[in-house]
């Protein structure tokens, strides 16, 4: 009995540390143009996908550069003004400024986007396809 409650304790704090851990990382996946509102512990914003440009060199060909993916967006979270955020993602990306994370701060929290991934990668045989990008958004 002593071990079944010691099971159940630690099963416990588990869900309690893991429902912690999810109600503060949303992960949103946006084609250009979409937006979604999405909440991240109370705090509301939107974001949008304005543009995605994709200069990456497509699988199985031999490229100068690796190149890279800039994704522009845009951000409103609450009743504050909105924000344009640029995303980048490659190797070619170390070069730049610009990076994979973002981390916008208003008077209710500070909100931190990461770009995860950018999808489909491209290949030279196939016709260029709508891209999706995909977030990882949560309140610091």
């Amino acid at each position: 009995m002593k071990n079944f409650f010691i099971i159940l304790t630690t099963m416990a704090a588990f869900v309690i540390l893991l429902s912690a851990t999810c109600n503060n990382n949303k992960e949103i996946s946006l084609k250009k143009g979409v937006s979604e509102t999405r909440t991240a512990n109370g705090l509301e914003y939107t974001i949008t996908v304005t543009d995605i440009l994709d200069n990456r060199c497509p699988k199985n060909v031999k490229c100068i550069r690796a190149g890279e993916t800039f994704v522009h967006t845009s951000l409103k979270v609450g009743n504050t003004a909105e924000q344009l955020l640029q995303f980048c993602t490659g190797l070619d990306c170390r070069r730049g400024a610009i990076g994979t994370t973002d981390t916008v701060t208003t008077s209710s929290g500070n909100i931190e986007i990461k770009l995860l991934s950018v999808e489909p990668y491209p290949i030279q045989t196939e016709i260029a396809s709508s891209k999706t990008a995909k977030f990882a958004v949560r309140k610091l």
